[in-house]
Formats: C-alpha cells, structure tokens, sequence
C-alpha cells in the first residue's frame, strides 16, 4: 500500500492530537516519523504508532511533556524527559545545551553540533 507522505503526515498528526498532543507536538513528532520511512528507516517510522498508542493507554507516554534538567554541573546537564515524545525531548534538551554552549569557544560549538548531527538525523536541519 502506498501513501502520498503529506496524506500519511496528516494521518499522524491526528492520531497525536486524539492522545492529547498540542499541534506543535504533533507535527514534531509526525515530521519525524514520516521523514524516517522515507530515507528508508521504518523501524524509526509510522510503524511506531502502535506502540505508541500501547504506551500512552498504559500510562507510559505522556503527551506535552518538556525537558527538565534535574542535575547539572558547568556545561552538563542531566535531563529528565517526564515520559514524553522523545523526538520533542531531545529537541528541547538540545537546544538549552547550545545556549548553554554560547560561552564556549565557537570552535567547540561547532565540533558539539556535527557530533550531534552524528547521532541524529534531525539535527542536520535548520529547524533544531
């Protein structure tokens, strides 16, 4: 079966909200999804929708759930993710480490993010 990714972004957006997720959220987390079965990662992709749903109705996955550094020592951090989207998470822990990064020498911050861009995907967009 196939689908026009924009019909299949549109599909994951509105399941996300019908678990609670504010729009922002819901189009975070479904351009991740979407993004991943196209470059070929559907183990990354919508097919996580149903373990999703699983983990929300368990209470394992709770929907507008932010960053939350709960240690920190100079620049690391340690984050808590209160259970929510990863892809929203990460997002957020990522961007309060670049600021936290803003002293630093800019050599430094650009070596942080091409490690970061490494690790994931997403972060080689201009969106982060």
């Amino acid at each position: 079966m196939r689908i026009a990714h924009p019909a299949l972004h549109a599909l994951v957006s509105h399941m996300l909200a019908a678990m609670g997720s504010a729009p922002e959220e819901a189009r975070i987390v479904a351009d991740h999804l979407v993004e991943a079965n196209l470059k070929g990662h559907p183990s990354h992709g919508v097919g996580m929708m149903p373990s999703y749903v699983r983990a929300w109705r368990g209470g394992k996955l709770h929907p507008n759930r932010h960053a939350r550094i709960v240690q920190q020592h100079g620049t690391m951090a340690v984050f808590d993710g209160q259970m929510g989207f990863g892809q929203v998470v990460a997002r957020e822990a990522f961007r309060t480490y670049l600021k936290r990064q803003k002293a630093r020498p800019s050599f430094l911050k650009k070596r942080s993010k091409k490690l970061l861009s490494i690790w994931h995907p997403a972060f080689h967009s201009s969106k982060v």
